[in-house]
C-alpha cells in the first residue's frame, strides 16, 4: 500500500513551453506519471495542458491565461485560481483539523519577481 506523499517528484521549473512539454511527456512515457500540478508562466502551462490532453493525464494549474479555460480548455486541464484567503480556508484549515499534532504551518505566496532566482528570472 502506498503511503501519503510517496511517489511525488519535482520536475523543475521549465523556462520555456517546449521544455515544460518535454518534461511532462518524458515523465508520462518513462515513469507512467498521470498527475501534474503547477507552472510559472502561462505559455508553459498551456504547453503542459496540451500534452496532458494528448496523453490523457490530469493537469492542475493556477496560471492566468484566458486560454486555459477558453479556447485551449480540455477535459484533462483544470485551473485553480483562488485568492490566498480562500486557498487557506479550503486547504490548510482541513489539514490542521486532520493533523492536530502539527504545531507549525506555512503558506507561501509569490508576489513579484525575485532577482536572480531561477524560477522567476528571464534569462
Amino acid at each position: 500500500m502506498r503511503k501519503e506523499g510517496e511517489n511525488v517528484s519535482f520536475l523543475g521549473v521549465p523556462k520555456t513551453a517546449g521544455e515544460g512539454a518535454r518534461k511532462v511527456r518524458e515523465a508520462i512515457e518513462s515513469k507512467g506519471v498521470r498527475f501534474f500540478q503547477g507552472a510559472v508562466s502561462s505559455s508553459v502551462g498551456l504547453a503542459i495542458g496540451q500534452v496532458a490532453a494528448e496523453k490523457q493525464s490530469i493537469y492542475v494549474t493556477s496560471v492566468g491565461a484566458d486560454e486555459i479555460t477558453g479556447k485551449n480548455c480540455n477535459r484533462f486541464m483544470f485551473r485553480w485560481s483562488v485568492a490566498t484567503y480562500g486557498a487557506v480556508q479550503e486547504t490548510l484549515v482541513p489539514l490542521i483539523k486532520k493533523f492536530p499534532q502539527a504545531k507549525k504551518w506555512y503558506t507561501i505566496e509569490v508576489l513579484a519577481k525575485v532577482k536572480n532566482h531561477p524560477s522567476t528570472s528571464s534569462g
